[in-house]
């Protein structure tokens, strides 16, 4: 599976590089301290929680595909 790099490291990307319609809802994530704070800690993964889709609905549309297929692939392994 390709995972975007929007998605696995969301405060590091070039949003001047990503497509239109994600560039303003990156641009919101990457400027809420708090998130990035939660981000950095590696104790919080950022798309398990509400706090995304709650703030950031587009960005979790996109990215809900690539985080629900982690739990599966882990299970399959088991």
């Amino acid at each position: 599976m390709d995972i975007p790099i929007w998605v696995s490291i969301p405060f590091e990307v070039n949003v001047a590089e990503m497509e239109l319609s994600l560039q303003e809802p990156l641009i919101e994530l990457q400027s809420d301290e708090i998130m990035r704070a939660k981000f950095k800690d590696g104790k919080y993964n950022i798309w398990k929680t509400n706090d995304v889709a709650t703030k950031c609905p587009l960005l979790w549309d996109k990215a809900q595909f690539y985080v629900i297929a982690f739990p599966t692939s882990y299970l399959v392994g088991i």
